[in-house]
């Protein structure tokens, strides 16, 4: 972690020089003076979930409240080229006492099309993993996020450094963001990476003001000395689409990604280096939201939600070795659908009920139970309460 202490003084000291001790603060929504548009600008945030969840799933709490997000941040401006945020997660500190470091990383711009980020931020790609958990329209993102991007660590935060821009209006554009991160996800410590790395990029246009269009990679390369059984490398790629007009709002994506490490968790061990062939797995999903503002002085807005998802954890692969079809043997998956309706009051709160009904094709097996996504997989209905307080 002390290379963690270092990034966060480097921000620190990289913004003191820029400032040159002449420190300006806006207010949220102020348009800056012609002094502060060189000075120093910062915003605050807050985000505070809170859920009552009742749940029938074997294996989790049947009726419970939680914290399930406390976080704390902020967003700053160095005049017109240079931005940056730092933000820390509180709700570890109800499990393990200590706070997680989120985003902790400067963003150098001198031409609209061309930055540079460097530090702990989220690797580009999925599209509903890029989108801020204060405009998701579920509670949660779902299982093939926790899958995919979280315990396969082909998106989700990392340490790297990134280049994007924009070429293009505001209406009609392209962008694109390359990134080089470490490869073992946010908050775990630089040693443990070894000549580990991961290449991620995504490109999303825009051809009109309602349509977004999206593409993206995601290749991890491993250092597996001393492990004989595991794959050396890895890949992911997937599409999305997301369509806004007016109060209606949907999204549609596909993943498809290789599960390396299948390998390491199995009953059964399998040898994928060996065999060459590594299982794949791969997920759809579909969500749409329409706001339907009743206005009044709380400025009250309905949502209903609906968001179905089909999850194939390990697809039917070639090569020998017992055990290696669970669950996806012949693309055997998990449905996942997700009716709610969201209460919006006023511009940062909102009251999100959720019932989230899991189908799986097949039984979870022996070995498989020890990844946090794979509670999930089995049949049940679960409902979620959220109040969400994003500032």
């Amino acid at each position: 972690m002390g290379s963690k202490r270092f990034l966060v003084c480097s921000i620190l000291a990289c913004a003191a020089s820029v400032l040159g001790g002449s420190v300006l603060s806006q207010e949220r929504g102020a348009a800056p003076s012609a002094d502060e548009a060189s000075g120093f600008r910062f915003t605050p945030g807050i985000r505070l979930h809170t859920i009552w969840q009742v749940s029938d799933r074997e294996g989790t709490p049947t009726n419970e409240f939680l914290v399930e997000m406390a976080r704390l941040g902020m967003s700053w401006e160095v005049g017109s080229m240079v931005d940056g945020k730092v933000s820390a997660d509180l709700e570890q500190v109800f499990r393990e006492e200590k706070a997680l470091l989120r985003d902790a990383y400067v963003r150098v711009q001198p031409l609209k099309a061309a930055a540079l980020r460097i530090g702990q931020f989220k690797r580009p790609f999925s599209a509903i993993e890029l989108r801020s958990r204060g405009k998701l329209e579920t509670v949660r993102r779902g299982l093939g996020n926790e899958l995919l991007i979280e315990d396969l660590g082909f998106g989700d935060r990392d340490l790297g450094v990134m280049f994007d821009g924009q070429v293009g209006g505001k209406k009609r554009h392209v962008k694109y963001m390359v990134g080089l991160f470490n490869g073992g996800g946010a908050n775990v410590p630089e040693t443990d990476m070894d000549w580990s790395k991961d290449l991620v990029a995504r490109v999303e246009g825009r051809p009109w003001k309602w349509l977004t269009a999206g593409v993206n990679a995601s290749f991890k390369w491993f250092d597996t000395e001393g492990e004989v059984h595991s794959d050396e490398d890895a890949w992911a790629v997937g599409a999305d689409l997301r369509f806004k007009r007016k109060a209606l709002f949907v999204l549609a994506e596909w993943i498809l990604a290789e599960n390396w490490d299948r390998c390491r968790y199995a009953e059964y061990e399998i040898n994928c280096r060996l065999e060459e062939h590594t299982p794949k797995a791969w997920d759809m999903l579909l969500m749409a939201a329409y706001r339907w503002r009743l206005g009044g002085p709380l400025n009250i807005a309905l949502e209903p939600v609906f968001k179905g998802e089909y999850l194939v954890p390990e697809h039917d692969v070639s090569g020998s070795g017992a055990g290696r079809f669970f669950p996806g043997s012949n693309q055997a998956g998990i449905w996942f659908l997700v009716p709610g309706v969201n209460l919006h009051l006023g511009e940062y709160f909102r009251v999100m009920a959720n019932v989230e009904w899991a189908h799986a094709g097949s039984d979870v097996p022996a070995g498989w139970e020890v990844r946090e996504s794979v509670r999930e997989w089995t049949d049940g209905t679960r409902f979620l309460l959220q109040f969400a307080l994003d500032i």
